[in-house]
């Protein structure tokens, strides 16, 4: 989820958000800013050093997992999550963000194929709606099977065609799909 570092995005602190997934047993959960790794610190420290008065010693979760990520926008308005697999991943997500932000406007990204290219190793892919084809399959090339499209159901019309097309993909392409929650 995109916390409030994602400027009109997003509207929960990082800290409320880690509480909060723990509160409801969740095991773990990925913090995705946009175009940034903005509120990751604070996520963080709210696991390793939890606040006692958010948090009842009961409500801790130990082996509560968290993934570091972003949503980057690229350059033709599409949009892709990525989330390290392992350290030289986050390096390479560190890479991908900075080239991105050469010459664009602050909290905007130009990231284009070729940077993802460059740097997409060891990085876990997520293409957020609305899908094109002929990009799926560039970042199918790139990603190759650490390429997943989200799916979720909120009972809103949105989510139901969203799903139903995410369907359609899986079945015309082999594509596989991750159950979230937004």
């Amino acid at each position: 989820g995109r916390s409030n570092f994602s400027f009109l995005q997003g509207a929960s602190h990082p800290e409320e958000m880690v509480t909060y997934a723990q509160a409801l047993g969740y095991r773990g959960m990925a913090l995705c800013d946009l175009n940034g790794l903005y509120g990751v610190v604070r996520a963080f420290q709210a696991i390793e050093y939890p606040s006692n008065f958010l948090v009842q010693s009961d409500e801790l979760n130990r082996d509560f997992k968290f993934f570091v990520g972003t949503e980057m926008q690229l350059a033709d308005g599409s949009s892709v999550a990525l989330l390290p697999i392992h350290k030289d991943g986050y390096n390479n997500l560190c890479q991908i963000i900075t080239e991105s932000k050469r010459e664009s406007e602050k909290t905007f990204s130009n990231l284009d194929l070729d940077i993802l290219k460059k740097y997409g190793d060891d990085l876990l892919a997520f293409a957020l709606p609305p899908w094109k084809e002929d990009q799926l399959l560039k970042l199918r090339e790139i990603f190759e099977d650490r390429l997943y499209i989200p799916v979720w159901k909120d009972y809103t019309w949105d989510s139901l065609q969203l799903y139903n097309e995410a369907l359609q993909l899986e079945a015309r392409y082999g594509f596989e799909l991750f159950a979230t929650q937004s």
